[in-house]
């Protein structure tokens, strides 16, 4: 609605008395709150400082709407503030209290008009908050966020994070909702600037949430636009994409150009991140030609950069260039020189970004200048910006250059990695560093020709949360040589990165290093995987299935067999796509053998990962095992709807804990949220069959799913499990389908149901990469528990069922479909090593 209106209905509310004006309220607290702040508080103040005769019946209106409002909405800053305009009390200090809030009201006016055309503002702020906080005026406090956001916010963020505490303690104590959501917001910003991207997102959401609860959804939606852009920078782009739908789904609500701008803005470049070019080229012209008509300089500059960077990435390198040419006219006509410096470093960014293709080293003045700037204001920003000059130094052939530069960009990530608390963001945080990472290898295969330090720059990489989490403290990786003296002798680590157009690998042991370079692209890669996986799940002849897994034994194996020997162990640790590899089932054309039977196997997210979880499992050898196995829990159809039950998986759990001379057996309604927690803490080996719920879109959702409690729905979720420690317990095997799999990180590994255990401190998870069928599922994994039982390590009770359904008389039972799903995950018991090797 236009602001005529919105004053017409304002009017005709007032005309109608209290009533009117409380359904006014009710209906629409956005319009009576604009105009409560915007008319009547300056209509009021003008006519008391002029002494005309209406500023009576102004300040009655202030009152009637300010206590409709508070009522409408439970913040009382608004009735409060009508109230002092009568009723000073004893926090006045001048000798008339209500000239001088009139003052101050009038000061606010100003100091709001020079923010709106974006001029500095900061000192008609403070003269504002000062002649109200003399009056008396609880508003003096809604001024002082103003105060911190205009004078303190960049400048002095620690002064303002003071004043910011102080004044949400206030705001608490008065119920003053609105205001304390803005109290969360600036210190959210603080936060984001410093990355410290876990403390901003915990803000934003408690601003949004105090937004929400006074019915102010323009300030709702913008909070949610604001937080994708943290949440984006942890990689969490699904989640960022999430907020984006919510956030404009309330566009409607947001009626300041500044908000609108902002979140248009945003849109546009999560449409180029997304590869969406085009798209974001309707979004950032629709961009252009708001701002130009809001008249702007800053919006409009801001709003340039943006459309260059769209035109770039659809390869336009001219229309960008003229963007930026006329985003830095704008720069210049800006007053506020905080606002002008931030946005010239905006352009220098994407300026350095056009450049890098044709003249790297003009490109790298205004990425310096670039980082510069933010490294002072937003280090969450830095990463990229080194990687950025790290590839133009490249181009131009200074590759000293570029290493530092790389070598700057991967502290900056550690650093911003260790200030998320959150384990799921700090993984997807992370995730981003795998362009810098994968750099910094082929940079030191291809100008140094140092395969031992680029492994060290892969094992960097790679697992960092999860080491972390098993170490209990922030931790550097172990280096291949420190690896060398750790790893049990007879096992050999295997690691991939797989790159666009080449696949890195290097084995591990004892003895050595070796690295192979292939020339095979990620994307066919790719396909060889899917290729297979479809092979094995469809239970292809074995002719076609040998086929597809010869394939991708000679591309990830064979090049490594003249020089690994005979070793009892081979422990991959893959990348990306090759994380839902059955490497059990690959087939050596030449021998005519699958890999299970000429190697114990295993998968780790990294080798640092491997020599704990190894190291932990020794520290298991010989204790009794006491088992808990749980079965078919009834969940809650109410809310687990069409989950059917799982009478197979309780007779599974059932047959397993007879097994072992002691077990606990948690089944059906007994086995509650609560009842398996408990019982998780002081059991060796824990057996679950039943449901299990992952998502590829959101990796924090993937639970196990139990019997419902008292004050619970019984989905016990990954991040939950992830906060434990389990020193007791040798073993976890995942009966659930896809246990294995799930969403993967370049850096972390598949975020599967095994991995919170793993980080609770469990040396071994046995989980599935595909459904089974749950006839076999059951023998399998009885016939697990009593090799386990005889043998003692997990890993080898899973080589030995595996063996004994490959060479079993059933045919069904020996295709790679009945066996090859199932992985141990995590370390070796180096003791097992030493009872025998290839069968």
């Amino acid at each position: 609605s236009s602001v005529e209106e919105d004053r017409a209905r304002v009017r005709a509310a007032l005309e109608g008395g209290r009533a009117a004006v409380d359904a006014l309220a009710e209906q629409s607290p956005a319009i009576l709150r604009e105009h409560w702040t915007n008319e009547l508080l300056p209509a009021w103040a003008e006519a008391h400082l002029t002494g005309r005769a209406d500023a009576r019946t102004q300040r009655e209106r202030l009152t009637l709407l300010g206590d409709a409002l508070s009522r409408a909405t439970g913040d009382a800053l608004a009735g409060d503030t009508a109230r002092a305009l009568t009723e000073a009390g004893t926090a006045a200090t001048s000798p008339d209290p209500v000239r001088a809030q009139a003052a101050g009201f009038r000061a606010f006016q100003e100091a709001q008009r020079l923010h709106d055309v974006q001029e500095p503002s900061c000192e008609a702020f403070r003269a504002a908050e000062r002649g109200l906080r003399a009056g008396g005026s609880p508003y003096a406090l809604w001024l002082r966020q103003q105060v911190v956001n205009t004078c303190l916010l960049r400048s002095d963020p620690t002064s303002a994070l003071a004043m910011l505490d102080v004044l949400g303690q206030d705001a608490r104590a008065g119920r003053y909702l609105e205001l304390e959501g803005r109290v969360h917001w600036l210190t959210g910003l603080i936060h984001g600037y410093r990355g410290e991207l876990t403390d901003a997102l915990q803000r934003y959401d408690a601003a949004r949430e105090r937004f929400w609860t006074v019915r102010d959804r323009e300030d709702a939606a913008f909070l949610l636009m604001l937080r994708t852009e943290s949440v984006q920078l942890m990689g969490e782009m699904r989640g960022a994409w999430r907020d984006r739908e919510k956030a404009l789904a309330l566009l409607e609500h947001v009626r300041s150009p500044r908000r609108r701008h902002a979140m248009f803005g945003e849109v546009t470049l999560a449409c180029v991140d997304a590869g969406l070019p085009r798209t974001a080229l309707h979004f950032g012209s629709a961009l252009v030609d708001a701002a130009r008509a809001w008249s702007r300089p800053t919006a409009v500059s801001d709003a340039l950069v943006i459309r260059a960077g769209v035109h770039h990435a659809l390869g336009d390198e001219e229309r960008a260039g003229a963007d930026l040419l006329e985003s830095r006219r704008s720069v210049a006509r800006i007053a506020d020189p905080a606002v002008a410096t931030e946005q010239a470093a905006e352009a220098d960014a994407v300026a350095g970004l056009i450049l890098l293709g044709r003249d790297p080293e003009a490109a790298a003045r205004p990425l310096r200048a670039a980082l510069d700037h933010f490294r002072a204001t937003a280090p969450v920003r830095t990463p990229a910006l080194h990687h950025l000059l790290a590839r133009a130094h490249a181009a131009r052939g200074a590759a000293a250059e570029a290493e530092a530069e790389l070598a700057a960009g991967i502290e900056a990530l550690e650093r911003g990695r260790i200030s998320l608390r959150h384990a799921a963001l700090q993984v997807s945080f992370f995730d981003q560093s795998l362009p810098v990472f994968a750099d910094m290898v082929r940079l030191q295969i291809t100008t140094h020709g140092d395969v031992e330090r680029a492994l060290a720059f892969v094992e960097r990489g790679r697992a960092r949360q999860l080491g972390d989490a098993l170490a209990g403290a922030a931790v550097t990786p172990l280096e291949p040589a420190a690896l060398r003296d750790e790893l049990p002798p007879g096992v050999t680590l295997v690691y991939y990165l797989s790159l666009d157009d080449r696949l890195f690998a290097w084995s591990l042991s004892r003895e050595g290093t070796r690295f192979i370079e292939r020339p095979l692209p990620a994307a066919e890669l790719a396909r060889l995987v899917t290729a297979h996986r479809a092979a094995i799940e469809r239970r292809a002849p074995a002719e076609a299935l040998h086929r597809t897994a010869a394939r991708l034994h000679d591309a990830l194996v064979r090049p490594f067999l003249p020089f690994i020997g005979s070793p009892r162990a081979l422990v991959f640790i893959p990348d990306g796509v090759l994380q839902s590899v059955p490497f059990s089932g690959l087939w050596n054309d030449q021998t005519r053998r699958y890999l299970v039977e000429d190697f114990a196997l295993g998968v780790a997210p990294s080798g640092t990962v491997f020599v704990r979880a190894s190291a932990a499992a020794a520290r298991h050898r010989g204790r009794a095992m006491r088992a808990l196995a749980v079965g078919n829990p009834r969940v809650d159809r109410r809310v687990w709807r069409g989950l059917p039950d799982l009478p197979g998986a309780e007779a599974e759990a059932e047959e397993i804990a007879s097994l072992y001379p002691r077990a606990e057996l948690l089944r059906a309604d007994g086995a509650t949220r609560a009842a398996v927690l408990d019982a998780l803490h002081h059991s060796e080996v824990v057996h679950y069959a039943g449901h299990a719920a992952s998502s590829h879109e959101s990796p924090s959702t993937t639970r196990l799913l139990l019997a419902p409690g008292a004050h619970d729905s019984g989905a016990l979720y990954v991040h939950e499990l992830g906060r434990m420690t389990l020193p007791r317990t040798r073993v976890v095997v995942l009966a659930a389908c896809r246990t294995g799999g799930g969403a993967v990180s370049g850096v972390e590994g598949a975020l599967s149901l095994g991995r919170p255990f793993l980080a609770a401190g469990v040396p071994d998870v046995v989980a599935s990469l595909w459904d089974i069928d749950d006839a076999l599922s059951r023998d399998f994994f009885v016939a697990l528990h009593r090799a386990l039982l005889a043998q003692g390590d997990p890993a080898a009770a899973l080589r030995t069922t595996q063996l004994a359904y490959l060479r079993g008389p059933d045919p069904s039972r020996a295709h790679p479909a009945s066996w090859a799903a199932f992985v141990c995950m995590g370390g070796l018991d180096p003791h097992s090593l030493s009872k025998g090797g290839a069968s």
